[in-house]
């Protein structure tokens, strides 16, 4: 019962205590900003990922969020995973303190089912097929979209769970800035960006430095007390350069290096120790005609993974080498096709023999939207009804993979608008999985015979679907609900040392619930609940995902220069697995509520000053059985802008 009242006030009364100290004079004051008379109503927020065609985030019937600079900046967040976590539908974990190995989970399912992009560069492991979530940070973004659901069909087999859709931001007014934070476990960091126009170049280009001493991924409260410190450099860049009126050139470019320490999957104290290094590019020209737009790009990326432990030092090097066509046509305002091609080469060296898969893709899209129909078209009043405000997508694609042959996904979405503040929507999609390169052929000396892949392994088929409502009513208040449910046959799982294939259907089902509200001019409360069941086809839960998690973010602009921020993560039920038994069993993870607050200060035009909690509330928890998690910590720095 005393956890019980502690959970009710960290989860409810804290927040509430929160808004309530702001005096009535803060919720109601105006924000006091020059005008700028030039807008006369606010900008539509545009979606691409959703269908591959900017699009109105309103008229999109696919499960969509969006995050952007300001929200990068109300979170004082660098680590993509981190600020993820946040939202609907998003749950992570991660094995100890910043770099070591972590995950990410759309609807329950684990990153190599989640499709990660950067300007179109995608960068799941060739190998692998996970992305590295512990150096994807959000340096020299402007916008982030997170697409829930099945969407393969444009993206790839790995697209079964989601896709996280990076925007570099790059091009318009001239502008610079330098960021400098210091914190807890010893650690800096120092970054830089600039974007502009130069004549005719379009340019945004960010650098990162970043360092801590960390603590012991092997949780300190069982005895262990080596630090496992990080380094990490990144540097990213996007340029477009207009050759004519008609043709633009293009070039996004991504470079990481980093170090960690950490230690192993027990587990307990090691010195073991994990270098990771990736490039990744992508060169484009581009034709933009009245109503025709093709671009065709070159896309490739090197992954170079070396872990060093008592026991062994594994090496892994990935790459892949793409050529990709989009076209895009556009038969009216109201009736627009999206189309593509693809050429794909995956390779795993593991330092002795070399690994490929080759796959080849055609997809189309067709977006109708209301004005579609004809006035005079000769149709039924009752149909006309139905027909209008109602916003759909058709996808089609084929893969014809080198060794599994030839697969046929689809999808479909709708968005029927009840009334301007109402909305229903649902998606419809299948995909398939082709087994990574890793999971055919993976070495290591932790699996049976040293041989983790299993060549025997076939593609995983998946079904997805989702149902919503969505009420906005343009004033400041915004909520929504969806139920979903994502069914993956032969699912591929790691058992006994090998990866092996789970025949029957796993289920990922799960609720949805988001809620935006505006209390006065200057304060804004965010907040989430989702709940997910994901089983295996043997009735197991899957480890790691918590069944239960709310997220809450209230964020107040005291005045034109201090702005405040309270977030609340309560996590229930989560299971994992002690493997520290034998053979290994199954644990409860301890529910934990993670409360942040952080405040910036404009100083000067220029100059902003920034701080923030981790961990207000010094929580012990795991998101992980036996990996350490962050204690009370502090962060402090000061951005310039010029």
């Amino acid at each position: 019962m005393r956890q019980l009242r502690r959970d009710l006030f960290l989860v409810c009364f804290l927040p509430c205590l929160f808004i309530w100290i702001l005096s009535p004079e803060v919720l109601a004051q105006p924000v006091d900003e020059p005008v700028d008379e030039t807008v006369d109503e606010p900008v539509d927020e545009i979606v691409v990922s959703a269908t591959g065609i900017p699009t109105k985030a309103d008229q999109i019937g696919a499960s969509v969020s969006v995050l952007d600079e300001e929200d990068f900046l109300t979170y004082q967040e660098t680590r993509l995973q981190n600020i993820l976590q946040r939202v609907s539908g998003v749950s992570s974990y991660s094995s100890g303190g910043v770099g070591t190995s972590s995950n990410v989970f759309l609807r329950g399912l684990t990153g190599k089912y989640t499709v990660v992009q950067l300007d179109g560069i995608q960068l799941n492991s060739p190998v692998s097929q996970q992305a590295e979530w512990a150096h994807i940070t959000t340096l020299g973004l402007e916008r982030v979209e997170v697409l829930r659901g099945s969407h393969g069909v444009l993206y790839g087999s790995e697209a079964v769970g989601g896709v996280v859709s990076m925007f570099t931001a790059y091009g318009g007014a001239t502008r610079q800035s330098l960021s400098v934070e210091a914190g807890s476990y010893d650690s800096y960091s120092v970054s830089g960006f600039a974007a502009g126009r130069l004549s005719s170049l379009d340019y945004g280009v960010a650098l990162n430095f970043s360092e801590s001493d960390g603590f012991s991924s092997a949780d300190e409260n069982d005895g262990n007390t080596e630090d496992d410190g990080y380094e990490y450099i990144s540097a990213i860049g996007r340029f477009g350069l207009a050759l004519s009126d008609n043709v633009d050139l293009n070039l996004s470019i991504r470079y990481v290096d980093s170090d960690v320490n950490h230690d192993d999957y027990v587990p307990v104290d090691a010195h073991d120790t994990t270098a990771f290094e990736s490039l990744n590019a992508k060169l484009g020209v581009a034709y933009q005609g009245d109503n025709i737009r093709h671009e065709l790009s070159l896309v490739t990326t090197k992954d170079e993974n070396k872990s060093v432990s008592a026991f062994s030092t594994l090496s892994t090097e990935g790459t892949r080498d793409m050529v990709v066509y989009k076209g895009h046509y556009a038969l009216s305002e109201s009736s627009q096709f999206l189309f593509g091609l693809e050429m794909e080469t995956e390779e795993y060296n593991d330092g002795s023999e070399t690994y490929e898969a080759e796959n080849q893709s055609a997809h189309i899209l067709w977006q109708i939207m209301p004005q579609i129909m004809p006035q005079n078209m000769p149709i039924s009043g009752a149909l006309s009804g139905v027909m209008s405000d109602l916003y759909l997508t058709f996808a089609a694609r084929i893969d014809d993979q080198e060794e599994f042959g030839k697969h046929e996904t689809g999808r479909v979405t709708v968005l029927k608008e009840l009334t301007s503040a109402l909305k229903l929507r649902a998606t419809y999609g299948t995909g398939f999985r082709s087994p990574s390169l890793y999971e055919q052929f993976g070495k290591s000396i932790f699996c049976q015979d040293g041989l983790c892949g299993n060549v025997n392994l076939e593609p995983e088929e998946s079904v997805s679907q989702d149902i919503g409502i969505i009420y906005d009513n343009g004033e400041g208040v915004a909520v929504s609900a969806s139920v979903f449910e994502i069914t993956l046959d032969n699912l591929i799982g790691y058992s006994n040392g090998k990866y092996v294939q789970q025949l029957g259907e796993s289920k990922y089902e799960g609720v949805e619930l988001t809620a935006d509200l505006a209390l006065g001019a200057r304060v804004n409360v965010a907040t989430n609940y989702t709940y997910q069941d994901p089983k295996l086809s043997n009735g197991n839960r899957e480890i790691r995902r918590p069944r239960h998690s709310l997220n809450m973010t209230i964020t107040a602009r005291m005045n034109e220069k201090l702005t405040t921020n309270l977030s609340v993560l309560a996590v229930r039920d989560v299971i994992d697995t002690n493997f520290n038994a034998f053979p290994s069993v199954q644990v409860d993870l301890d529910d934990y509520n993670l409360v942040n607050f952080g405040a910036h200060y404009q100083i000067t035009p220029q100059a902003k000053i920034e701080g923030k909690i981790v961990n207000l509330l010094d929580e012990e928890y795991q998101t992980a059985y036996g990996f350490g998690s962050s204690d009370r910590s502090f962060n402090l720095g000061l951005r310039f802008d010029f």
